[in-house]
């Protein structure tokens, strides 16, 4: 039982760990790709909305 226990353990801090790492990669709250898509698609709507 003890080797049964200690890899449902290991199992589950490896799947936890790599649950945190995947949010800490693709969090969009820190992220260089999201600034640039901030800016156009802020201004495009805007374009739009001025020309009416």
């Amino acid at each position: 039982r003890r080797p049964r226990v200690a890899s449902a353990i290991a199992g589950a801090i490896a799947f936890l760990a790599a649950v945190f790492l995947g949010m800490s990669l693709f969090s969009p709250d820190t992220g260089s790709a999201t600034t640039p898509d901030d800016g156009p698609s802020t201004t495009a709507p805007a374009t739009p909305g001025a020309g009416r």
